[in-house]
């Protein structure tokens, strides 16, 4: 196996790790939320993200067996998606809803990078999907934010 077939499975393995986190967050702060709807909203996201992650375990299995390689260097991003403030739980619904925003964000970012680092069409156009799936959702979280703080009297 080369380094190249290596480090794609290693980047697909952190999209997955990425996935499981996001599910996780969004599980925690369903468990967190006292509004039903914020609760409903978060347990949705979180099947959401669990999606995401057995569409990228199909790719993992599809570049271990075929061999998918990178075009470019690879730069996975990690240093970029450390986040500053972590989730709590005094933390508020409005800071859950910045919070979730900034993740869904950086793992869209995540993936737009992915999406151009490959040479395999079909892993090409899943990290381009992820990417869109990863910005619908913040524009759902935004939405979210929208409706509850930022409502004109």
């Amino acid at each position: 196996m080369d380094t190249e077939h290596i480090g794609l499975e290693q980047a697909l393995k952190y999209a997955i790790s990425k996935e499981e986190q996001a599910a996780l967050l969004y599980s925690r702060m369903a468990n967190m939320a006292l509004d039903v709807q914020a609760k409903s909203f978060f347990i949705d996201m979180s099947k959401e993200e669990e999606r995401h992650k057995t569409v990228i375990e199909g790719l993992l299995e599809k570049g271990q067996s075929e061999g998918i390689k990178f075009t470019k260097p690879l730069d996975m991003k990690i240093v970029e998606s450390l986040m500053p403030s972590k989730l709590s739980d005094d933390m508020t619904y409005q800071e859950a809803l910045v919070f979730a925003a900034a993740r869904e964000k950086e793992s869209a970012e995540y993936y737009q990078h992915m999406s151009g680092v490959v040479s395999d069409e079909t892993a090409k156009k899943l990290f381009e999907t992820l990417a869109e799936w990863e910005l619908t959702h913040k524009a759902f979280v935004e939405t979210e934010y929208e409706r509850h703080f930022m409502q004109e009297n």
